[in-house]
C-alpha cells in the first residue's frame, strides 16, 4: 500500500475486507473458525465487507486520525456509513457533518471504486 500512496499529499487510506469467505482456501479449521468469529462480530455478514483499517487526514493542526483496531472491528453498519462519508469529505473532522465533496470522484465515474468493484465482480463471474 505504501507504493500507492508515496507521492500523495496527506492521503486518507482505508483497508476493506470484502466477501463472504475471508480465509484462504488451504486454511486450517482453527483459522477458519477465527475468521468466522471475526465475520460474525463485524459488518461482514450484514454488508458483505468490513473496514479493517482507516486513516483520514483532518487538518494541518490535528494531522492524521487513525481508528483504533478494536474500534474498527466493532463497527456497526451506521459506523461504516459514517466512515465512508468522512473518507470522501474535505472536512473529515469528527466535530462536523461530512460534506462528501469527493464522493463522486472516489466512488463514482469510470475509475471510481464502484466501477472497479463491478469489473472485479464480472471477472469472478466469468
Amino acid at each position: 500500500m505504501q507504493i500507492g500512496i508515496q507521492n500523495r499529499l496527506n492521503p486518507s487510506v482505508m483497508d476493506i475486507k470484502m466477501g463472504s469467505r475471508t480465509w484462504y482456501p488451504q486454511a486450517s479449521m482453527k483459522y477458519i473458525e477465527k475468521c468466522l468469529k471475526n465475520d460474525r462480530e463485524s459488518t461482514s455478514v450484514h454488508l458483505g465487507f468490513r473496514i479493517s483499517g482507516l486513516q483520514t487526514y483532518e487538518s494541518k493542526k490535528s494531522g492524521f486520525w487513525k481508528h483504533v483496531k478494536k474500534t474498527v472491528q466493532s463497527f456497526t453498519v451506521n459506523d461504516v456509513k459514517s466512515s465512508l462519508r468522512k473518507y470522501v469529505s474535505s472536512n473529515p473532522s469528527s466535530k462536523t457533518e461530512p460534506d462528501c465533496l469527493f464522493a463522486s470522484i472516489v466512488y463514482g465515474g469510470s475509475d471510481g471504486i464502484l466501477a472497479q468493484l463491478l469489473e472485479l465482480k464480472a471477472w469472478f463471474e466469468n
